[in-house]
């Protein structure tokens, strides 16, 4: 049985309704309208036409130095995380740790498209928990892509949880 949509409040979001429970992705609905599924794309759209967002995270601390690629959850193999979606334009990435990295170190997030880096990036410094892009860049996904954000931690990493947050606009 699935779970039932829960509320959370999220502090690059705001009040946010959030599905899970599913076998495929998560996506979150960030506008207080009632979010519509289509089970044919498995993705929750906005019912007025605003924008879209996916969101994923690390599920179990991560610290260190190394590499983690996430999607629902962390792994350090990429393709057992990569989110297959639907075309959709992303915008911003978005990201909260629940401890800084600390001193003289930092985590660098970056979205990925098909096992490759694009232009949104977030690093979080040694006191910063969370981030986001610039304004000003965009990555288009084909239907079908693989989605999925690298977490690169230099240093000796405090231990923490990554949230992700990927806003956008899915393409009819």
């Amino acid at each position: 049985m699935a779970a039932k949509p829960t509320f959370v409040e999220s502090e690059a979001l705001g009040p946010t309704f959030v599905e899970t429970g599913r076998s495929g992705p998560t996506f979150v609905e960030a506008h207080a309208t009632r979010p519509v599924f289509d089970e044919s794309v498995a993705v929750f759209s906005s019912a007025t036409g605003g924008g879209d967002v996916i969101a994923g995270g690390s599920a179990t601390p991560t610290s260190g130095a190394g590499t983690l690629y996430m999607g629902l959850l962390g792994d350090p193999t990429e393709s057992v995380v990569q989110i297959p979606v639907p075309a959709f334009t992303a915008r911003r990435l978005h990201v909260r740790r629940t401890a800084a990295p600390g001193s003289a170190r930092a985590c660098t997030y970056t979205l990925r498209r098909n096992g490759s880096d694009t232009g949104l990036i977030v690093t979080l410094g040694a006191a910063d928990t969370s981030g986001s892009s610039p304004v000003n860049t965009t990555v288009a996904f084909n239907a079908g892509d693989r989605l999925s954000v690298s977490e690169l931690r230099s240093g000796d990493v405090i231990v923490g949880v990554v949230n992700f947050s990927v806003d956008g606009q899915y393409q009819s």
